[in-house]
């Protein structure tokens, strides 16, 4: 909750709003629950994006689905 408390000084009601959100990764639908600190915004990693969908949106906040591998990226060589 470190950068959660940090945001919110700017962002009223960032705390409760995650508070919300926290049981979709105590109830094992997100894999991985975190805030981004650019915006701030939520997101989920998850094998059941509707239902962390559906509490984004029950909450009254925009949704974006995207994938973590979307084709966009070619391999250019190793990595060293």
């Amino acid at each position: 909750m470190g950068s959660i408390e940090n945001c919110s000084f700017s962002h009223p009601g960032l705390t409760e709003l995650a508070g919300e959100v926290e049981s979709l990764w105590h109830e094992k639908a997100a894999t991985v629950l975190a805030l981004s600190s650019v915006g701030p915004a939520f997101f989920a990693l998850t094998d059941d994006p509707g239902r962390c969908a559906g509490r984004f949106e029950e909450l009254d906040m925009d949704v974006v689905h995207t994938r973590a591998h979307n084709g966009t990226y070619e391999e250019t060589g190793s990595v060293r």
